[in-house]
């Protein structure tokens, strides 16, 4: 067997040793953004698609959003509709590890095109790939996916066996950048985009323009099923309409509190704590953690030096030096919790670049440390573990040397610190010293075997995040809250109480989002069919108008919050304190009770007038407002009745709306669906204006008579998106050749593959 084969097989079984045991009992992964957003919105589409409807729009949430054309839902996304019999929770489970897997090899991949050898591939694949960036992403599949295609993207911009097979690996290269952008990561594929471009720039000059061109090209015909249709929406969404938060940069980056992490991940509490005890230090973090696990380790680093500075290492340098400083940056730049820069948050994202460029500077790394002595590489190992010694003297005395030095590094949390017990402090540094220590302990007792490095490396990088992937059984998780209960599909509701009493009442690190999923707190309740309304976020694509609108809404006491959401057509409240009216009933330590909720559709009756969200607001949840018979327009106007009439809606697709309106002197109807400008509307065939009501909805003013008003998404962005990925393929069947990608410039194959290359020169 060759060490190829060899090092493809300890990789999968590392893998398998993460992954396997909770897939293989049901489990599903919901933590963070799975269980808030991902089930959710892959339930829908998959309602959507069975009923013969392409998913287009999600009706249920924020008060109607875009569905397909947001690629953070992954609707568009191949691997999405190969699995669409499979139940949302056991799909993202399945989603999680295939794209963890297809990293991993994707790393292995990437150093082999860069010239190393099969153990040296393994062990730049295991450090990098079981390490804290790529498996903190499980917690955010879109970020997940799109980091996937990066490594094999990659693997194509650098020279490969036949030079005349350019145009091809550009075009390759291209479709994974499309691939990575359907992935769900918009930020990430940028990013990855921009690494091919170096690295391409760098290994082929001169070919570069013609390469760039053609990448490019591809990216846009793979991506542009939803790409196209995201321009469309995207200037009516909150992150396009609205100024960015100030801070929003620096709400997550690699500042100087967090570099401890890099190297002791559990020391400072939980992953998926947010406040003291369990994660300390929240008084040095005033912000959520956009990757909890920021794990590197002493071998990636030491390695990584060995490669040098050369030609060959110098555009993975450039890249990794980039994303270090950018994520360094908005961490220690002074006044950068104060900056707003326009549609950039988290700094800490800029690590895409150094987890990219990793892998050939590790696995080029062992070549050259390889290539020296065996003395000389146990040297290294036991300079390596002796530095990491220290660490057992923390763990040893976590009372008199590890909380005072912790408590004078964070001393904004040395109160919370306090309440840590020493045995969490211990067995936590112990954890931490074990995962480091166990690479280089190896290395330095079996310096010349790769793949027994390789498999301490990925041990070490799974006992560094231990705690991070916690699995839940799916069904568990399929099954409806309490509160959730006796609503059909399709009630609308508004959730104003933080969190609820969980049915599994143990305290574990799901214990957070079982509470918030308890509470139907958005979107965790569009997973049972579900509606909400006057929620916020959670990823700026949704409509800026009904932003702007929860917003001004947040402001009120809660039951005018729950007037304007009646208004808005929400039929059910939830509240943490009992209603004024005292209707309603007790559910999960919150109070749940049936609203007098405007219907999705109707005629209006009598015309409000205001000026503003904040005015918009308050007259929605004024007393004299009725909800189904008034609706609120932005301008003056007084006050002006309207002749009722009559309305019925057709059979239709949630993106294709139409009503048959009878009007006496004419009338305005009213659809409760965001407004943004995707949306069409015509009455008896012809092109009509769609005015904004109640603050964020659509409304149609219909003239004197009978017709039939449809209301509808723009299908011509879909359509014109569906051409590209078929120009692609094509383009690769008119470019493709005989004969298989080799990896590295061997002429057959496995006798050049074992053994090292030569180190590169300084």
């Amino acid at each position: 067997m060759s060490r190829t084969t060899s090092a493809l097989i300890l990789l999968v079984g590392l893998w398998g040793a993460v992954f396997l045991p909770a897939l293989l009992r049901g489990h599903t992964f919901p933590a963070r953004d799975v269980g808030a957003t991902h089930i959710p919105w892959r339930a829908e589409a998959q309602r959507q698609l069975a009923t013969g409807h392409v998913p287009l729009w999600n009706p249920l949430a924020n008060g109607g959003r875009p569905l397909l054309a947001n690629p953070n839902a992954q609707a568009g996304y191949p691997l999405t509709l190969l699995l669409l019999a499979m139940d949302p929770e056991r799909f993202l489970a399945l989603s999680l590890a295939f794209h963890h897997l297809f990293f991993v090899l994707g790393c292995f991949a990437l150093a082999r095109r860069a010239g190393a050898g099969g153990g040296a591939a393994a062990v730049a694949a295991a450090a990098v790939g079981f390490s804290g960036f790529p498996l903190s992403a499980t917690l955010l599949p879109n970020l997940q996916a799109s980091l996937a295609w990066g490594p094999w993207a990659l693997a194509t911009a650098l020279p490969g066996d036949d030079r005349s097979r350019w145009v091809r690996r550009a075009l390759l290269g291209g479709a994974c950048l499309g691939l990575s952008f359907l992935g769900g990561e918009p930020v990430t594929a940028a990013l990855v985009a921009l690494t091919w471009a170096v690295v391409a720039i760098w290994s082929h000059p001169r070919r570069a323009p013609l390469g760039l061109a053609l990448a490019g090209a591809a990216a846009v015909g793979v991506a542009a099923p939803v790409l196209l249709p995201l321009l469309t929406v995207y200037r009516d969404t909150a992150r396009a309409a609205l100024p960015g938060a100030p801070g929003a940069l620096a709400a997550d980056a690699l500042a100087p509190r967090r570099w401890i992490e890099l190297f002791l991940p559990h020391v400072l509490g939980d992953f998926h704590a947010a406040t003291a005890p369990a994660f300390w230090a929240a008084p040095s973090f005033p912000w959520l953690r956009y990757f909890p696990a920021l794990f590197v380790g002493v071998l990636p680093v030491l390695l990584a030096w060995r490669a040098g500075f050369s030609s060959r290492t110098a555009p993975w340098w450039a890249v990794a030096g980039a994303g270090t400083a950018g994520a360094v940056l908005g961490g220690v730049v002074p006044g950068a919790e104060d900056l707003a820069v326009p549609h950039v948050r988290y700094a800490i994202k800029l690590l895409v670049w150094t987890g990219l460029a990793l892998p050939p500077l590790v696995a080029l790394g062992w070549e050259r440390l390889t290539a020296e002595s065996q003395r000389s590489l146990r040297r290294h190992g036991v300079a390596a573990a002796a530095a990491v010694a220290p660490m057992i003297l923390l763990a040893a005395f976590p009372e008199s040397l590890t909380r005072p030095l912790l408590a004078r590094i964070y001393p904004a949390s040395a109160k919370a610190l306090a309440q840590v017990p020493p045995g969490s402090l211990s067995n936590r540094l112990v954890l931490d010293t074990t995962a480091l220590a166990l690479p280089l302990a190896v290395l330095s007792l079996a310096p010349g075997a790769p793949l027994a490095v390789a498999a301490a490396a990925g041990a070490g990088g799974v006992l560094a995040t231990w705690g991070l992937l916690v699995g839940e059984p799916a069904s568990r998780w399929a099954s409806p809250p309490p509160l959730a209960e006796g609503l059909s599909p399709g009630t609308r509701l508004v959730a104003l109480a933080p969190a609820a009493e969980p049915v599994a009442t143990e305290d574990g690190p799901l214990a957070h989002y079982q509470a918030m999923r308890a509470a139907l707190v958005p979107n965790y309740p569009n997973r049972w069919g579900l509606g909400t309304v006057l929620e916020r976020g959670p990823d700026g694509l949704e409509s800026a108008r009904h932003e702007l609108l929860a917003a001004a809404v947040s402001t009120l006491p809660t039951e005018l919050r729950a007037r304007v959401a009646a208004a808005l057509g929400a039929q059910v409240a939830i509240t943490p304190e009992e209603p004024i009216d005292a209707g309603g009933e007790r559910i999960a330590g919150v109070w749940r009770r049936r609203l007098p909720a405007a219907p999705e559709a109707y005629l209006a009756e009598r015309l409000l007038f205001a000026q503003g969200a904040l005015a918009t607001a308050a007259t929605l949840g004024a007393a004299p407002f009725r909800p189904g018979w008034d609706a609120v327009l932005e301008g003056d106007g007084g006050v002006q009745d309207l002749a009722p009439g009559q309305l019925a809606e057709l059979p239709g697709a949630p993106h294709r709306r139409t009503f048959r309106v009878q009007a006496p002197e004419g009338a305005l109807l009213v659809l409760q669906q965001s407004h943004m400008r995707c949306w069409r509307a015509d009455i008896d065939g012809k092109r009509t204006s769609i005015v904004t009501v109640n603050g964020a909805m659509m409304g149609v003013w219909v003239p004197k008579g009978e017709h039939r008003v449809r209301l509808a998404i723009d299908p011509t962005p879909y359509r014109l998106g569906l051409v590209g990925p078929i120009l692609v393929l094509l383009a690769l069947g008119l470019t493709r050749r005989g004969g298989a990608w080799r990896g590295r410039g061997a002429p057959s194959g496995d006798a050049e593959r074992n053994s090292p290359a030569t180190p590169p020169a300084r």
